[in-house]
């Protein structure tokens, strides 16, 4: 069975650089928390996290 359906998504904080206070962000909160679960990392693993997400929620079609 198929639905139209409308997604709404965005990509917050594309401006905000990775510096100092957002390494330091994710020390702490790593000690705290599962650091895979903190939205505060390096870029390059956050883009994996994020294609991986959508790579999970949109299946390709066969």
């Amino acid at each position: 069975e198929a639905y139209d359906v409308i997604l709404y998504f965005g990509i917050i904080d594309i401006l905000r650089d990775y510096d100092i206070s957002k390494r330091l962000e994710h020390a702490y909160k790593s000690l705290q928390t599962d650091p895979s679960s903190i939205s505060a990392v390096d870029p390059r693993l956050y883009s994996q996290r994020f294609r991986d997400f959508m790579g999970r929620i949109f299946i390709k079609e066969c």
